[in-house]
């Protein structure tokens, strides 16, 4: 059982999980949490020891100079419409056996622009995947997904262009005696009290790439931070041949320039967090899926979930306690009601995250690489020399 003090440290961690011993510390005066340095490092090391925050691992990259890397509790995550890119998230439907499932994972495995896949269940298997993609490439994208459709056995598959995407996470601090002090009726509450400004507009996605005059050096420091959100100048240097200064300067003007929140990495079964649902459905209500979003942006969902819409279609990923997950899937579609629940397996076994890819950005024309050669064929190639 977890003290109250650890409590707070988590749910510290969960807003900005790059906090060192004194801006915590210091995060936590400021509501009203009064705990010494030596208090707040000890609990970060038992965190870890616990094995509540995800271990320290060494793995091994090609990419990377020097090959090996250490990835901790905190990832940083770019965001895709700041680098213009679109996120797409596509869904092949009804993959008729495991044979299938295995063409879908090589499929993400060798795509460029793979940044997501995983597998769902509900009315049959699909294949969930998330595509971080150039602007303009959305026809050469669906001419992809039509031919792996194909190879799947004719499948059918939906493709959802992000306009809007909302996060939440875990309120640790309705966390009690090891169950979750939280009722659904709480959501259905907050629910009926909120109130939001008019629905937002869903036009065009405010795309634009940030990323000009940035180099080789830039792009594999996305992809060092996307391991390692703490990563240090001090730890990286000598790999690039270059002072900790530029290192350390070019990681702040990154991190200012296309990166999110980082996030953290916690053991979920610790705090009962084993159903993870997605659900997919429309709405011919713009304001409700506005509300829906406002309910994330409010912080009045507690666990980790997130929204992603075009304005009529959505996809919304949660991990919930399982003894309530019913309940909250009931809850959502008592307000949309053309939904479809799906369970999802978010293990390492049955999911996979990939890490940010420099060789897709020419630096030289400072462009993203956008040719039907790499991203239709190259793909479909490969696949059809392992049949």
């Amino acid at each position: 059982m977890l003290s109250s003090s650890y409590i707070h440290v988590l749910y510290a961690l969960v807003k900005n999980p790059t906090m060192n011993v004194n801006k915590l510390r210091d995060h936590l005066l400021e509501r009203g949490v009064k705990l010494s340095y030596y208090a707040i490092s000890n609990i970060y090391e038992e965190l870890v020891e616990k094995k509540i925050l995800r271990q320290e691992t060494e793995i091994s990259d090609p990419i990377l100079p020097g090959n090996r890397r250490i990835i901790t509790y905190a990832e940083g995550e770019y965001v895709p419409e700041k680098m213009g890119l679109i996120r797409q998230h596509v869904i092949f439907k009804g993959l008729p056996n495991q044979e299938v499932y295995n063409k879908f994972m090589k499929a993400c495995d060798a795509h460029p622009y793979t940044t997501y896949r995983t597998y769902v269940l509900g009315l049959g298997m699909k294949g969930y995947a998330h595509f971080d993609i150039p602007v303009g490439t959305e026809e050469l994208m669906n001419k992809f997904y039509t031919e792996l459709a194909k190879i799947f056995g004719n499948v059918e598959f939906e493709v959802l262009n992000t306009r809007r995407t909302t996060t939440s996470d875990m309120h640790f601090n309705l966390w009690e005696d090891d169950h979750w002090n939280y009722h659904p009726h709480d959501l259905e509450t907050a629910w009926e009290d909120l109130v939001v400004p008019s629905a937002k507009k869903y036009g065009e996605l405010n795309v634009e790439n940030l990323m000009d005059n940035f180099d080789r050096l830039d792009l594999m420091l996305i992809r060092e931070l996307t391991y390692n959100a703490k990563v240090k100048a001090a730890d990286i240097a000598d790999f690039y041949d270059k002072d900790r200064t530029t290192i350390s300067r070019r990681l702040n003007r990154i991190e200012k320039l296309i990166m999110g929140e980082p996030r953290l990495y916690y053991d979920r079964y610790k705090f009962d967090m084993n159903s993870s649902q997605m659900i997919i459905g429309k709405v011919d209500d713009p304001e409700t899926i506005n509300k829906l979003h406002a309910l994330l942006e409010n912080d009045l969902f507690p666990f980790r979930a997130e929204l992603s819409s075009d304005g009529a279609r959505f996809v919304f990923n949660m991990m919930v306690p399982p003894s309530i997950a019913p309940e909250i899937a009931h809850f959502i579609w008592k307000i949309i009601p053309d939904i479809e629940i799906n369970s999802s397996a978010v293990t390492e076994k049955g999911s996979w995250r990939y890490t940010f890819y420099p060789d897709n950005y020419d630096v030289k024309n400072n462009s993203w690489k956008t040719s039907e050669q790499y991203i239709v064929k190259d793909t479909l190639d490969l696949l059809k020399q392992e049949k």
